[in-house]
């Protein structure tokens, strides 16, 4: 200017501002797509969004291995009500701690996650039952622990250890990624799932002993992909009529009632995302 005195500033234009609640559908499909750091940030700005982000934060917990302080040990207490999947990856009961050559394991958190999986059965009130429970191994889990598991009252159980199944859930999907003796009669309904399209030999005299049992006491499930179902099927039904000392008649009677195979993907429609990712 002629004086010499600096023109005043442009006034910045207040910035966009978008009010959430008059589209609560972007609002929903941010947080769908949201990652946990985003969601993290997301609640610490309101209310609303803190009530809206916590059932996703908590949805799916992980016990997992190698990490010092889990982030779900520093949930609030109160978030643990929003869990529906629970995923334990490494040992659950303290008392299984150990060391090599003197350097204490990354898996002797077990003190901490068994601390978690009590903060969560003390938050079970909040909801009927848990979706589904992925176990990695239960080896290093005592009865208590596998009391407590119980007393969340999951709808799934997925096993990536099929040998080590015990009866958690009304429906049990046991993952076979190689070869293992499995036990079969852990639910009323046991999907039993083969990733690799493995051979499904290994599985038949134990399954032969629970379909010809005197009181058939679940229905087993083959999960496979579509092009796998049809050979696995006569694989599995001439293996059973070998292995079977009834008529012809009420062996394949009996096969009929207690055995069925069905696609990956209409297993991925009849159990729901939780339990489809939880095979993977």
């Amino acid at each position: 200017m002629p004086d010499g005195t600096r023109p005043p500033a442009p006034r910045r234009a207040p910035a966009p501002v978008l009010d959430h609640t008059a589209f609560p559908h972007l609002l929903r499909a941010i947080l769908d797509a949201a990652p946990p750091a985003s969601l993290l940030a997301l609640r610490a700005t309101s209310r609303a969004l803190r009530d809206a982000a916590d059932p996703k934060l908590a949805h799916h917990l992980v016990l997992s291995e190698g990490v010092r302080t889990p982030c779900a040990l520093r949930l609030p207490a109160h978030m643990y009500q929003y869990t529906r999947v629970l995923d334990l990856r490494a040992p659950l009961s303290p008392s299984h701690a150990h060391t090599h050559a003197g350097v204490p394991c990354a898996g002797c958190g077990a003190r901490h996650r068994a601390a978690a999986l009590t903060a969560l059965l003390a938050a079970a009130a909040g909801f009927v039952a848990l979706r589904a429970v992925r176990v990695a191994s239960l080896a290093y889990a005592d009865w208590a622990t596998r009391a407590q598991l119980r007393r969340l009252r999951p709808a799934w159980a997925v096993y990536d250890e099929p040998g080590e199944a015990v009866r958690l859930a009304p429906r049990a999907v046991l993952v076979f990624r190689r070869a293992v003796v499995p036990a079969l009669c852990v639910a009323a309904e046991v999907y039993l799932v083969f990733p690799c399209e493995a051979a499904v030999g290994g599985v038949l005299d134990a399954l032969a002993d629970a379909v010809f049992a005197w009181r058939p006491p679940a229905t087993f499930v083959f999960v496979g992909a579509e092009t796998w179902r049809a050979a696995s099927a006569e694989e599995v039904t001439s293996g059973l009529v070998r292995r079977s000392a009834m008529p012809a008649q009420k062996t394949m009677a009996r096969i009929a009632q207690c055995v069925r195979f069905i696609s990956l993907t209409e297993f991925r429609e009849m159990a729901g995302e939780d339990v489809f990712r939880l095979m993977e």
